[in-house]
């Protein structure tokens, strides 16, 4: 399956697209913590957290952030000194239920990979909302 993935083989979170719509992309989520694993779908500004990563890619300063409006979903992506990463995520797909949390520290050439599967999957003409 297509996914933008985020972290490492065991800790991640992928994304992967659900269809279209206006102004944002619905997407089914998947978090994973070791042994730990939750799913849902969620609406997100794909461009906006593209654009962040690609900045700070390009710096190696800051972070990229990605929230779900109704708060079921918190991805920061920050750099954590030369060439490292961390990734925190925090989901909760309704507000009375469990929730999964996870942070990871990834190389920084992890993320060529991410921007262009963000770029295939959700930006692409075909892919773009209306």
């Amino acid at each position: 399956m297509d996914q933008v993935h985020i972290g490492t083989p065991e800790t991640f979170v992928a994304l992967a697209p659900a269809g279209r719509v206006m102004d944002a992309w619905p997407v089914d989520v998947a978090i994973v913590a070791g042994a730990f694993r939750g799913g849902f779908r969620a609406e997100l500004d794909m461009r906006a957290f593209r654009q962040a990563l690609e900045r700070l890619y390009d710096t190696l300063e800051g972070s990229a952030s990605l929230h779900c409006g109704e708060g079921s979903l918190d991805i920061e992506v920050t750099c954590a000194g030369p060439g490292r990463i961390r990734v925190s995520a925090k989901a909760r797909p309704s507000p009375h239920n469990a929730e999964l949390q996870l942070s990871e520290e990834i190389d920084q050439s992890y993320l060529p990979a991410i921007l262009s599967a963000i770029d295939r999957l959700f930006l692409s003409p075909a892919n773009e909302p209306d």
